[in-house]
């Protein structure tokens, strides 16, 4: 029994001399990391405040999407008035054009008209 005390003694020297200082020291080294590490309860706030601001930002994108497809519609509607603008005023002036023609073709008209008299005139004359 005498070796196996030896032994026994042997491993209580090594753990006190090399394993245990070892051990304190990765045990000190981990204390000091999550020590600096954020804790669960703030780690769970910080989440709940990303999320707040991920629906926020969500009902933002929403309430733009709606005012876009309203800005559309109001633009189409906006030109289908012009088209129908620009129509009329096409319109317009064909029928002015068409005045301008029935006008000047009355001119036209009366001209014949007076120089039929002045012809009957010079032949009533002769």
């Amino acid at each position: 029994m005498a070796i196996s005390e030896e032994l026994w003694e042997a491993f209580l020297r090594f753990d006190r001399e090399i394993v245990r200082p070892q051990f304190d020291a990765m045990s000190k080294r981990f204390d000091e990391r999550f020590d600096t590490m954020v804790s669960r309860e703030d780690f769970n706030t910080f989440a709940d405040q990303m999320y707040t601001r991920f629906e926020r930002l969500e009902s933002e994108y929403v309430a733009l999407t709606a005012a876009v497809t309203r800005l559309e519609r109001a633009m189409d509607a906006i030109q289908q008035r012009m088209t129908t603008l620009e129509e009329t005023i096409t319109a317009l002036a064909d029928r002015r054009e068409l005045d301008a023609l029935r006008t000047k073709m009355s001119e036209l008209e009366n001209e014949i008209a007076d120089v039929k008299r002045r012809v009957l005139a010079f032949g009533s004359r002769q």
